[in-house]
C-alpha cells in the first residue's frame, strides 16, 4: 500500500495536469445571434475574431474588448473582415478567465480608448481539445 501511495504521489508531483491551450468563443447577444467567433491560442497570446453573422452599421466600427475580472476594459482593436492573428498583452490567468466584448464605436474605434456604449456581443472561453 505505501509503495502504491509512492507511486501515486510521484505521478501526481511528476506530472500535472495540462491546462488546456487553445480556447474558442462565440460572441452574441443570445444563442440564436452568433456574430463573431474568437479563438485564442493561451501559449502564444494570440487570437483571431471573425465575423459569422455581424454587419457594423454605416459609419461605425465594431470594437473587441477584454474584461479580466476586477479590471477596467481594454481595447483588442478593431473588427473587420481582414482582422488577422493579434497579440494579447494580458497574463495567461486573465486571458482564460475574462469577458470578451464589442462594442459599437465610431469609424475606426473609440476616441478615447473607453468603450462608447454597453456591449452589443459578448462571450466566455472554453477550452477546445482535451
Amino acid at each position: 500500500a505505501s509503495a502504491i501511495a509512492a507511486a501515486l504521489a510521484y505521478v501526481l508531483v511528476a506530472r500535472p495536469p495540462t491546462l488546456p491551450r487553445q480556447f474558442v468563443a462565440v460572441l452574441q447577444k443570445s444563442p440564436e445571434d452568433p456574430a463573431f467567433a474568437m479563438t485564442v491560442d493561451v501559449d502564444k497570446l494570440e487570437f483571431s475574431v471573425r465575423p459569422v453573422a455581424a454587419r457594423a452599421p454605416a459609419d461605425k466600427s465594431y470594437e473587441l474588448w477584454i474584461i479580466a475580472p476586477s479590471q477596467s476594459p481594454k481595447s483588442l482593436g478593431v473588427i473587420d473582415a481582414a482582422t488577422g492573428e493579434r497579440t494579447l498583452r494580458e497574463d495567461r490567468g486573465a486571458v482564460r478567465n475574462a469577458t470578451y466584448a464589442v462594442t459599437v464605436e465610431p469609424k475606426g474605434g473609440s476616441p478615447n480608448g473607453k468603450p462608447s456604449g454597453a456591449p452589443v456581443f459578448f462571450g466566455k472561453l472554453v477550452p477546445v481539445g482535451p
